[in-house]
């Protein structure tokens, strides 16, 4: 199951890129990020540099797990070795799922089901399918975390937590929601000795019974190392930031092309992270038909597994207040951050659900039998009927749960022709099930520019420009970035334009155009975009045609 979720997602995902439907913003940024580290600017890329003054992503999201995917990217800097890699990563987390389903449950098919339920569900695909982000590695690093609190293996978790805060600014929220499930059972005991101790008090004066004990359950390793992964968690999100606001923009080199930039802008402190907004009123309907969504696509399982609730209360209420709907939208790559949760959830409700199945199964039988006694005293339900009842009923509860989640995921999610998207607001439906033509071509033409030229290109041309420090991309909007370093007295080398993204190529660009100072280098004019053009400064040649007039 895990392997052919990882040649379903990488396909689909390959589909996109090669139908340009991936851009700067979520792809060509992570590019440039790992291709400028391995060329002496730590994570810069030129998207947030143009638009916010930012000189690396790691002022945008404090996210040094990208050192770890460096090595990798810079073994194959090609987008599909991104795409290869968020597959694998997003796929594995089924295994340390279904382990939490065998020690839960006790038995290997319904675990290997409930595994099965994340890789089919219809928000782990479609987060897959968008880009590429840094929220692909919750599934696995919440999953992991879990299992080896689970199983008391508390030092390995600790290093899964850690690596888990160094992701995402999110992630303290979601690592102390895991503590604070491990810290229940802790909790209820402190709050009942409390109670005791207060209902002792009152009657102190009225006899002579010792004070009664304190809570115990402080005392299990599993509440002090739960206690210990708190701490870590709750301290590390102000050190993530101070690393972020203060000690980074003091120790980072400047961006390739200093001697261009306007005055920096404020960044992204102000915009980005955990900035409540208070909007309850924003959307409310469609936050929680989102939960709705969420808590369908594990059969409602959860809903049986009050206390595993917990493991989403962070980010079930930052979404419930944000006035961003990307948030809760079923199409963006935030649905990681709570499709593990809600699998987790479903894995420890299912016993419950079982239990339920039995009793109702049970009280059917019982009904049965009374009748058939009532009708013929001489018929007696043999005394295996109940076991294999019971054996029967699991098997109809699990076939039951399949079917539903399947068709449902069928329904909502990207395999389904109807939710193609050819142009929308939801980029994870972006995709159609065909090679695009002209892809190749384009490529080809790209070729063309020298490396680490000067180049402007469309954002969803940047991709294929990214592994250049000098390679700056436009907006998907009608409007330049805050700080583009180019301009007339400076023009880039070379101009890489779509013909569905004109609208956002500076005027200034036109002009020197339409002066003769760029010339057409080269031409696709069959492509998913629309034709494709290659500007170059001061050529004079013959226009190269690539491909099909």
């Amino acid at each position: 199951m895990i392997a052919a979720y990882v040649g379903v997602s990488f396909w689909m995902s390959t589909l996109r890129y090669e139908e340009f439907s991936t851009s700067n913003w979520d792809l060509g940024i992570f590019q440039q990020a790992l291709w400028s580290s391995a060329h002496g600017h730590p994570m810069y890329e030129a998207g947030d540099w143009e638009s916010f003054g930012s000189v690396s992503l790691l002022q945008v999201h404090p996210g040094f797990i990208l050192y770890l995917v460096a090595p990798l990217y810079a073994l194959a800097p090609s987008p599909y070795t991104l795409f290869a890699l968020q597959s694998v990563v997003v796929a594995l987390a089924a295994a340390p799922l279904y382990l939490i389903g065998r020690r839960v449950i006790g038995r290997p098919w319904p675990a290997v089901v409930l595994a099965g339920f994340y890789l089919v569900a219809a928000p782990t695909l479609v987060a897959n399918l968008y880009d590429y982000h840094l929220e692909s590695f919750f599934p696995l690093e919440i999953a992991l975390l879990f299992l080896f609190w689970l199983t008391a293996r508390y030092a390995l978790g600790l290093i899964v937590a850690i690596i888990t805060l160094v992701t995402l600014e999110v992630a303290p929220f979601l690592v102390v929601a895991v503590a604070l499930y491990f810290l229940w059972p802790a909790v209820r005991d402190l709050l009942r000795a409390l109670w005791v101790r207060l209902a002792w008090s009152v009657r102190a004066g009225h006899g002579s019974e010792r004070p009664p004990p304190g809570p115990r359950a402080w005392r299990d390793p599993a509440a002090q190392w739960a206690t210990l992964l708190m701490l870590v968690a709750v301290l590390s999100y102000p050190l993530l930031r101070l690393v972020e606001w203060i000690v980074l923009p003091g120790v980072l080199p400047p961006a390739p092309n200093p001697s261009y930039a306007t005055a920096l802008i404020p960044g992204r402190a102000t915009e980005l992270g955990l900035a409540f907004t208070w909007s309850f009123t924003t959307g409310l309907s469609h936050k929680l038909g989102f939960w709705f969504v969420m808590v369908a696509s594990f059969g409602f399982l959860s809903l049986l597994a009050p206390r595993a609730l917990l493991l989403q209360v962070p980010w079930f209420l930052f979404t419930l207040q944000a006035n961003t709907l990307a948030y809760s939208t079923i199409g963006f790559q935030y649905t990681f951050i709570a499709v593990t949760p809600m699998a987790i959830a479903a894995i420890l409700g299912y016993p419950r659900a079982e239990r339920w199945l039995t009793v109702l199964y049970s009280k059917l039988i019982e009904r049965w039998q009374r009748r058939s006694r009532g009708s013929s005293p001489s018929d007696v339900v043999g005394t295996t009927r109940p076991r294999i009842a019971s054996v029967r009923q699991r098997q109809v509860l699990l076939a039951v749960l399949v079917v539903f989640v399947v068709l449902l995921t069928y329904q909502i999610g990207p395999l389904n022709p109807h939710n193609q998207v050819t142009s929308g607001a939801l980029p994870g439906y972006v995709v159609q099930y065909r090679p695009a033509p002209g892809f190749a071509n384009v490529v080809t033409e790209a070729a063309l520019i020298p490396s680490g030229a000067p180049v402007l290109a469309s954002s969803n041309l940047f991709p294929l420009v990214a592994n250049d420090l000098n390679a700056y991309a436009l907006l998907w909007v009608p409007s330049q970035p805050n700080q583009l370093p180019f301009g007339l007295d400076h023009p880039p080398t070379y101009g890489f334009f779509a013909t569905n993204q004109m609208f956002a190529v500076p005027g200034w660009f036109l002009t020197l155009e339409h002066h003769g100072q760029y010339g057409l280098r080269a031409v696709v004019w069959v492509a998913p975009t629309g034709a494709v053009f290659l500007y170059e400064l001061g050529y004079t040649g013959a226009t190269d045609v690539i491909g099909p007039t």
